[in-house]
């Protein structure tokens, strides 16, 4: 897997599509995982594009500089994944999506009602400090 962050970690949705975390997050409601999630806040401190999730290699980390806030784990997640692409495509590499490392379990949270997806759908604002 490409990309991992919120809902893998918070739902144990497990890496490379496997069902069985799917099916640990889909036996409880989405309201109650909903009413325990209230508000996530991610460090984007540095972005490691290629190897990770472990920092093993200092040439795939930059600096980020960043603090997300969302309400959402699942758009959170979207975004993140945007942002690791952004800097694939930057170094010459190809997107998650064409190294066949998507991170699909953004895409089947969001089918169960855990949050959006569709970066069309996602309301981000930017407050530079």
């Amino acid at each position: 897997m490409g990309w991992t962050i919120l809902v893998d970690a918070v739902c144990g949705v497990c890496d490379g599509g496997c069902d069985a975390g799917l099916a640990r997050v889909s036996h409880p409601p989405q309201d109650v995982i909903r009413s325990r999630m209230r508000l996530h806040i991610t460090d984007g401190f540095k972005v490691i594009y290629n190897g990770g999730p472990l920092d093993r290699d200092p040439r795939a980390r930059v600096p980020h500089e960043a603090v997300y806030v969302s309400t959402d784990p699942v758009a959170m997640d979207r975004i993140g994944w945007q942002v690791v692409d952004k800097w694939r495509v930057d170094r010459g590499l190809p997107t998650l999506e064409k190294a066949k490392r998507e991170p699909i379990y953004i895409q089947r949270a969001a089918d169960m009602g855990l949050g959006i997806a569709d970066l069309n759908r996602i309301r981000m604002k930017v407050v530079d400090l």
